[in-house]
């Protein structure tokens, strides 16, 4: 019930202002959160329309992409996220999770480094850094 009139709402919303990019991102989050993900990755889009630099509604569309394992897509998010707010840091650990997936090893311990540079205790960033760094030898890149 909840979910669908909020659905609801952000829909009625969007027909009085369709270039709303709050309305477009919180539809987007809920669409997402009951699972509408290809619709709710549609509304991050809208919501980046009309204000490019809305850098939760890119993370976010980021996670979405990732999750649908569109990989270079999500790698393209999170890279304008990290270059439009170099200190976040989930955006630069989930950047450097696309890039290790796409094999840029070298490219990804960079992107862990900064993360343990801006939050040293991170709880995945170390390890992954480890697994990068061994394979980025092993592969050459």
């Amino acid at each position: 019930g909840d979910v669908q009139q909020s659905i609801a709402l952000y829909e009625d919303a969007l027909r009085l202002d369709p270039e709303n990019s709050l309305a477009h991102y919180n539809l987007a989050n809920t669409l997402c959160t009951s699972r509408q993900n290809e619709r709710g990755i549609a509304h991050y889009r809208a919501a980046l329309k009309f204000k490019p630099a809305f850098v939760e509604a890119r993370f976010n569309l980021g996670l979405e992409l990732a999750r649908a394992d569109r990989i270079e897509e999500a790698m393209r998010e999170f890279a304008e996220v990290v270059r439009l707010q170099p200190g976040h840091v989930e955006a630069r650990f989930n950047y450097g999770v696309a890039l290790a997936k796409q094999k840029y090893f070298t490219g990804a311990v960079k992107e862990f480094q900064e993360v343990l540079k801006l939050q040293p205790g991170h709880p995945s960033a170390r390890s992954m850094m480890e697994r990068a760094s061994a394979l980025a030898g092993a592969n050459g890149r």
